[in-house]
């Protein structure tokens, strides 16, 4: 049975009859192929759980794992009550902070915003900073030279650029699996650029 993203049909383990049960609610046309989910998974997860990746997968990003130090765009560094107020409040908010194809997600937005904010703007709107849509003009400048630089150095130290991936595929006795961590960085690569690209609009 083959994966996709968006399958017709998934299938489970029927305990009272020991059978494995395929179920869907779409028409299959008679001889077609029936596809299961293996629940939304990034690419990333498939690859290291399953062997493959899936190409026109939704959810692909680029984990985003440091920020920046309380560093204000007037220069000044934070106090280490204020730096220690800041983690405090970005522990109680753990959803994914990573690059998308689209830009930063809006769970990273929120990290940098608080990690960005001046001294008085994180006393007067504290936990609001972290889940408001509309960017802080104060701030915008140092979130996006923050993820300017981390994209940028997560970038360069791939040995390989998009193009030299395009040719590697193109090669006809590629192993898979070799195809499949290619297809994997290429893609990691792209979320890499598109996000240079929102940092300098």
């Amino acid at each position: 049975m083959n994966i996709q993203v968006t399958a017709q049909a998934s299938l489970h383990f029927d305990e009272v009859t020991k059978r494995l049960v395929l179920k869907t609610d779409h028409n299959i046309k008679a001889g077609s192929e029936a596809t299961i989910t293996y629940s939304l998974k990034p690419n990333f997860d498939l690859l290291l759980q399953y062997g493959f990746v899936v190409p026109d997968n939704p959810l692909k990003f680029v984990q985003m794992t440091a920020l920046p130090s309380c560093v204000f765009p007037s220069g000044g560094l934070s106090d280490a009550k204020l730096e220690a107020e800041k983690s405090s409040l970005l522990a109680s908010f753990s959803p994914l902070r990573v690059l998308t194809m689209a830009g930063p997600s809006s769970a990273l937005l929120g990290a940098l915003r608080v990690m960005c904010a001046t001294p008085a703007e994180f006393r007067r709107r504290g936990k609001e900073i972290l889940h408001s849509e509309a960017r802080l003009e104060e701030n915008a400048g140092c979130v996006r030279d923050f993820v300017r630089a981390s994209a940028a150095t997560m970038l360069a130290a791939y040995r390989t650029t998009i193009e030299d991936d395009k040719v590697m595929l193109g090669l006809a006795n590629l192993p898979q699996n070799f195809r499949n961590a290619i297809q994997l960085r290429m893609e990691e690569k792209q979320i890499l650029r598109n996000a240079l690209s929102w940092a300098s609009s």
